[in-house]
Parts: C-alpha cells; structure tokens; sequence
C-alpha cells in the first residue's frame, strides 16, 4: 500500500508563488547582466538560479516528501507526473534518504516507520 506525502504548514510557508519565482528570476538575470556576465557563464549561473526557484515550488516539496516516504516503505522508484519540479523532488527524496537519515534528517526513519 503506497502512502501519500501531504505537505506540512512549513512546506505550504516555505513555498513561494509562481509570480514570485518569475520575478526572482527576472532580477537574477538583471543582476548577472548588470555585472557584465554573458554567455556560458551566464547561462550556468541562470541554470543555478532557476534550480533554486524550482526548490521554492511546492510541487517540489511534495515530490521530496513522496520520495522520501517511498524509500522509506521501500518501494519501487517511479516519476508519475509530467511536472519537472516534482520528479526532481521526487528523485532527490526518494535517492537521497538513506544518506539524509544517517546523516540526521530532521524526519528520521522511526517517524517514517510510524507512519506505514
């Protein structure tokens, strides 16, 4: 039986809009643009933001907590949906939670194991 991740008032606080991870974006390029920046180091540092606008997406909160969680059941890997925010969170959570929990994940694996 395949549990699902809801996401916690700190993740829903956490999250920012999509107006507001646009707009971050925006003053990202306008910043690196005023500093003289372009090409292939504009681009990487454009690839660094947009993966940190993508964490603020609650999508990717979700998609982390549900990898988490089906590692911690021990379930098959899977990416059910089509949006690039969840299957990375997805992805990070599900690969990453046997070296965040010995490394002392704030949620460790006896809440996880409470849960299923």
């Amino acid at each position: 039986m395949r549990l699902r991740y809801t996401l916690s008032q700190k993740d829903q606080n956490w999250a920012k809009t999509a107006e507001e991870r646009e707009a971050s974006l925006a003053s990202t390029r306008t910043h690196l643009k005023s500093k003289g920046l372009s090409g292939r180091r504009l681009g990487m540092k454009m690839r660094d933001a947009t993966l940190a606008a993508m964490k603020s997406d609650p999508e990717y909160a979700r998609g982390m907590g549900q990898g988490r969680l089906d590692a911690a059941c021990e379930l098959d890997y899977s990416e059910e949906r089509s949006e690039s925010a969840y299957n990375l969170g997805y992805y990070r959570g599900y690969t990453n939670y046997y070296r965040d929990t010995r490394g002392g994940l704030v949620m460790h694996i006896e809440q996880y194991e409470e849960m299923s």
